[in-house]
């Protein structure tokens, strides 16, 4: 089928992936991408497919009852944009479960945060862990600590992301959420939470996969919304210690059955 009757942001996605392939670019593919662009300006059928999906599917963790209806949507969603030969191709994934997350401050003065694991956490122990905070602005800066200022105490990343249109403030901050709990754990870490990789002013966390290292263990990890990071910063700047306490109930559980969509 045509890139023109594709809707709006996705037409431009999919069509800058075929042509990067094309090398050199010919005028006539340059023309389709301008009018692809053009009509992605004035055309909301990306907005209404993100809104569609979050809003009829929701969240939808690998082999979840959400991802089973994640992709029944798109089959239906392909289909109706006029898609040939749209199939399913079964796929086995690992299976996370997220679980209940919370956190609090319990000194200097005591307040509740909200909080989310990040995709992949392990489990803390049935009443949680306490520690005192050692915050820090990046993984460089995480790396650069003595071990002795790590061990036994919860990291902090605290780096705000920037806003920016070209999204260049996203890839400055989220390094932290796919290494930074194994790089801290390296180092002695009981967890780690970290600012949201987001400029929301919700109090909703964002979260994000991370990843640990062979051989390094395994610490729980979370994401803190960006109001609550406020407040833990603002508890911090009191140069008293700062003790954190969290608890996470996220774990893995086997495989299941999902599928691509083609």
């Amino acid at each position: 089928m045509s890139f023109a009757r594709l809707g709006g942001g996705l037409a431009a996605c999919l069509f800058a992936v075929v042509a990067f392939a094309a090398d050199p670019l010919s005028p006539a593919v340059l023309a389709e991408a301008r009018a692809v662009r053009e009509r992605a300006l004035a055309d909301d059928t990306a907005y209404e497919l993100v809104r569609s999906l979050t809003t009829e599917v929701g969240p939808r963790l690998a082999g979840s009852p959400g991802d089973a209806r994640a992709v029944a949507w798109a089959v239906q969603k392909l289909e109706a944009l006029g898609f040939a030969n749209v199939r399913t191709e079964p796929v086995t994934v690992q299976r996370w479960i997220r679980g209940e997350a919370r956190a609090e401050i319990v000194a200097p003065w005591p307040q509740a945060l909200v909080v989310a694991a990040l995709g992949g956490s392990v489990a803390t122990p049935a009443d949680g862990i306490e520690a005192e905070i050692v915050p820090v602005a990046s993984l460089d800066d995480l790396k650069a600590q003595p071990p002795e200022r790590i061990a036994g105490r919860i990291v902090f990343f605290s780096k705000r992301m920037e806003r920016s249109r070209d999204g260049s403030g996203y890839g400055k901050t989220v390094p932290p959420r796919g290494s930074g709990a194994a790089e801290a754990a390296r180092l002695g870490a009981v967890a780690m939470v970290m600012r949201s990789a987001g400029t929301s002013v919700s109090r909703t966390p964002h979260t994000g996969a991370q990843r640990f290292a062979d051989g390094i263990p395994s610490i729980p990890a979370f994401a803190l919304s960006n109001p609550d990071a406020d407040l833990l910063e603002q508890q911090l700047a009191s140069g008293q210690p700062v003790r954190l306490r969290v608890t996470s109930t996220s774990r893995w559980d086997g495989e299941a059955q999902s599928a691509n969509v083609i």
